[in-house]
C-alpha cells in the first residue's frame, strides 16, 4: 500500500550513535512529502478530466478547419491588396520615369539649341 503524505512528512527514525542529522532528515521528508502530495494532486486531476467524446473531437476539429480556412482567406486578402498596392505604386513610378525622360530630352535639345546659337553668335563676332 503507498504511503500517504503525512506518514512521509511526519516519519521518525530512531537517533543512533554516529547518526544522520534529524533535522537534515526531517527537512528531507518534508520536501518529499509536498512532491508526493503534488503528484497524488495531478493524478487525482487527470483522473477526474474524462476524454473527449469522438462527436466532441469532430466538432473541434470542424472549428480548427473553419478558423484555418477564414486566416486562410484573410491573408489571401491582405496578399492582394498588397499586390494591388505594389502595382499601384509601380504605375506611378513609370509614369514619373516617363515624365522625367521627357524633361530631360526637353533639357539636352534645349541645351544643343543653346549651345549652337552661342556658337554661332561667337562666330560672328569673330574676324
Amino acid at each position: 500500500m503507498p504511503f500517504a503524505p503525512h506518514e512521509i512528512e511526519n516519519k521518525r527514525f530512531v537517533v543512533a550513535l554516529r547518526g544522520y542529522q534529524t533535522e537534515e532528515v526531517d527537512a528531507f521528508l518534508r520536501a518529499v512529502a509536498a512532491d508526493y502530495r503534488a503528484a497524488l494532486e495531478r493524478a487525482e486531476a487527470s483522473e477526474q478530466t474524462p476524454a473527449p467524446t469522438d462527436d466532441e473531437v469532430a466538432a473541434i476539429l470542424r472549428a480548427a478547419e473553419r478558423d484555418a480556412e477564414e486566416i486562410r482567406a484573410a491573408a489571401n486578402a491582405e496578399a492582394e491588396a498588397v499586390y494591388a498596392e505594389v502595382a499601384r505604386q509601380t504605375a506611378e513610378l513609370q509614369r514619373a520615369e516617363a515624365e522625367l525622360r521627357g524633361r530631360l530630352i526637353a533639357l539636352d535639345h534645349a541645351v544643343r539649341e543653346g549651345k549652337q546659337a552661342l556658337g554661332v553668335r561667337l562666330n560672328s563676332l569673330v574676324p
